[in-house]
């Protein structure tokens, strides 16, 4: 994981970390597979908000708010329903098929944050960011935390985030768990 990541979140608790075998055996069981910067990330902090705004789902998380896959199955379903009715405008296929979303957290104004498969290795998907009051989206060729540290340090302009995160360069990471 990104070390300036820990200098650009602070976080508040002490989580539990996984083991290597513990998220092969959860991917295998789920068919799913997640970027290494992301696992790093989630047995880091854990599952929560950044700045109480910006919410990472965890594949642990007891809380359905935060529960990677209750809120995966739940964003992916809106999704389809929006490429079904709108295709010129959400555009992408879902995961698990190449160039499919995957969503991986979401903000409290309703804007969605996904990986976007690009191939096998989760390590080199692109993020992808729909703005939940619009049809617009912004794509990014970056890891999770790399993404959030240029924002963090202003060096990624990203529109659905608030204006005062660019180049905050600290902001506070909420464990909800």
């Amino acid at each position: 994981m990104n070390k300036e990541i820990y200098e650009c979140l602070q976080r508040k608790i002490e989580v539990i970390k996984h083991s290597e075998k513990e998220w092969d055996k959860l991917q295998e069981q789920h068919n799913v597979f997640f970027p290494k910067d992301y696992i790093a990330f989630v047995d880091f902090y854990g599952g929560g908000a950044i700045d109480g705004f910006l919410w990472i789902y965890t594949p642990w998380g007891e809380n359905e708010n935060i529960n990677f896959f209750e809120c995966a199955e739940e964003v992916i379903e809106a999704y389809k329903i929006s490429h079904d009715e709108f295709p010129d405008d959400f555009p992408f296929k879902v995961y698990p098929e190449n160039w499919g979303l995957l969503p991986f957290g979401g903000t409290d104004n309703g804007d969605d944050f996904y990986w976007l498969k690009t191939g096998d290795n989760p390590d080199f998907w692109r993020i992808v960011v729909y703005d939940g009051r619009s049809t617009n989206y912004y794509e990014y060729e970056m890891s999770l935390t790399d993404f959030i540290v240029g924002v963090i340090t202003g060096d990624v302009q990203c529109e659905v985030l608030p204006d005062t995160w660019q180049g905050a360069k600290s902001l506070t990471f909420m464990n909800i768990e």
